[in-house]
């Protein structure tokens, strides 16, 4: 019961910030302006990727702690500053005040980063990451060193938090500390190295950075932040060679489709055939799929249309989908068959595919069950193709209004 109390308590922080986040301009405005250092720190604590760190760094510290009763001091003390920012962003700064203000609770976190327990550690990391005070920065660079403990955990992860966490605040000094972690024996390292020459905008390290998609001591690591990397840097387009390497690879599936989808981003149709090769992966084939249709590679087509009939219903809905994309409606009437389909949820993509082909022949099936909210989100993709979904999504609305406006002129 202790337990899911305590989880409860971490989610509850976390969604209190994403509605919080949603009126924060407007409470913020009647506070005065010698308060503006606060006004930046709750502005980050509100920001949908710091929010995201902060789960993360909360789900650690309830699920990896050393001392349950320690754990839970932090967490209440951490609520009470949360309570009273909420009170501030009220337009009441007393409770904060009280408490010390914003800079008490990082001095807190600074206090946190030498605790004993290395989920404290990691959490304090975070919230001083997400602060983004570069004051902190020598504290944080502490953790980066090799320590001894009196019990060895079983892996390492502060550094990694520790690592990030200086990128978030762009203490670029320590960049000398960091880079030997991209070829740490410990994934969390490298992962975390990553993170912050990524915040650091350091894409002269992209070749290092590079040659971890390929290095065989690391190829049973599932990691995708070299491929992001890569992207987010824009010098994923130097490396095409390795991410069609780690897409054919027979391990690390999220690397294995992260890859597929950069070189989408990339709009590398040369790579095409290679990408075509997944559509016979259990574990790749819906990728494959959606992959070829951003891609526009109709001479896939046949391929994946045999993906209707695949006995998986969420590799039926994808391939569906990816029909919709590629607008081909010779397709439309083995689509439609969809609607019969025992799982509901893919009656909702056969509909969405058909609306994006105009398939004026199925636009009463496919009408209402859109009309009932089965829009496209990029969540359908993912997160390296967002400027090419968005477009998509769009264009589903427009083509979603004109299949209404054929149907009532119908009538």
């Amino acid at each position: 019961m202790k337990f899911l109390t305590t989880i409860g308590l971490s989610l509850f922080i976390c969604l209190a910030f994403i509605n919080n986040a949603k009126c924060q301009n407007k409470s913020l405005q009647s506070l005065p302006t010698q308060s503006q250092t606060t006004t930046d720190f709750i502005e980050r604590f509100n920001k949908p990727e710091h929010i995201n760190l902060l789960q993360s760094g909360l789900w650690t510290v309830t699920h990896d702690y050393a001392d349950f009763k320690h754990m839970q001091e932090v967490l209440n003390t951490f609520q009470s500053y949360f309570n009273a920012l909420g009170k501030y962003k009220s337009g009441d700064a007393a409770s904060l005040e009280k408490l010390g203000g914003i800079k008490s609770l990082k001095d807190k976190a600074a206090e946190w980063l030498k605790d004993d327990d290395q989920a404290i550690r990691a959490f304090a990391a975070v919230i001083i990451g997400i602060s983004g005070d570069k004051t902190y920065a020598p504290q944080l660079a502490v953790l980066l060193k090799d320590r001894k403990y009196e019990k060895e955990p079983l892996i390492i992860y502060d550094r990694s938090r520790a690592a990030m966490a200086l990128g978030l605040i762009g203490a670029k000094e320590f960049m000398p500390q960091i880079i030997p972690l991209l070829q740490s024996k410990n994934e969390y390292d490298r992962t975390g190295a990553i993170s912050a020459l990524g915040y650091f905008g350091a894409k002269e390290y992209s070749k290092e950075v590079a040659g971890l998609l390929i290095n065989k001591d690391f190829q049973f690591d599932d990691d995708s932040s070299p491929i992001f990397f890569l992207v987010e840097m824009g010098t994923a387009k130097d490396y095409k060679k390795e991410l069609v390497q780690v897409m054919l690879g027979d391990f690390r599936s999220e690397m294995r489709v992260s890859a597929m989808y950069a070189l989408v981003n990339l709009n590398a149709r040369e790579t095409a055939p290679d990408i075509a090769k997944q559509l016979k992966g259990e574990f790749t084939k819906s990728d494959a799929a959606k992959a070829l249709a951003l891609l526009g590679a109709k001479e896939f087509i046949e391929e994946i249309a045999l993906l209707l009939k695949d006995e998986n219903s969420l590799v039926r809905s994808a391939a569906a989908l990816a029909l919709g994309v590629l607008k081909d409606t010779k397709y439309a009437a083995q689509v439609a068959k969809l609607f019969d389909d025992k799982a509901n949820f893919v009656h909702n993509y056969a509909a969405t595919a058909l609306i994006m082909m105009e398939a004026t022949d199925f636009y009463k099936i496919s009408i209402p069950l859109i009309a009932e909210g089965a829009f496209l989100t990029s969540s359908e993709f993912h997160p390296l193709v967002a400027e090419q979904t968005h477009k998509i999504t769009e264009d589903l609305k427009k083509s979603f209004e004109k299949a209404k406006t054929f149907s009532a002129n119908q009538r």
